[in-house]
């Protein structure tokens, strides 16, 4: 690990978690997405990149975002770290993969879902491609340099 926060595999988002860049070689990462929800937001024409990782089951409710604002999952506190590097909404593109039925989560991956969903409307982004449900981990990464938003399916995971 460097000591920045990069690995080999890129810069790691746990759950309850996000990273925002405009740094062209940094990758954002979130490696164990179960029955949570990662959000990926990209600008192409500032490249800028943010990544979420969230989850109701890890200590999150449905009360206002610690980071203020409205947002019932802390998408306002990206959205509004990825204007401050440049980016704009209108340009934003959004892709959200997760909820997933793993381990008997049906039920959480579905409220994590409808909770992303709400915050996004409220938001009021658009989604350009999700990869929702299942009953298999993901890996969600984001190339910042070229903007390229990866979900892959993974064998690894911890109770997410």
């Amino acid at each position: 690990m460097i000591s920045d926060g990069r690995s080999a595999t890129g810069r790691p988002v746990g759950v309850g978690e996000y990273r925002v860049s405009a740094d062209e070689d940094d990758v954002l990462v979130a490696p164990d997405v179960g029955s949570t929800i990662a959000i990926a937001l990209y600008d192409p024409a500032v490249r800028v990149a943010g990544l979420l990782h969230f989850g109701l089951d890890n200590g999150y409710s449905e009360a206002p975002s610690p980071a203020g604002g409205d947002g019932r999952c802390g998408l306002d506190a990206v959205v509004r770290t990825v204007a401050g590097l440049g980016a704009e909404e209108a340009r934003l593109v959004v892709r959200v993969a997760g909820g997933a039925s793993i381990e008997g989560a049906a039920q959480m991956a579905k409220r994590n879902y409808l909770a992303v969903r709400k915050s996004l409307w409220k938001t009021g982004l658009l989604v350009d491609r999700e990869e929702i449900g299942g009953d298999f981990w993901r890996r969600v990464a984001v190339e910042v340099g070229t903007g390229h938003i990866s979900v892959e399916a993974t064998t690894s995971g911890f109770p997410g």
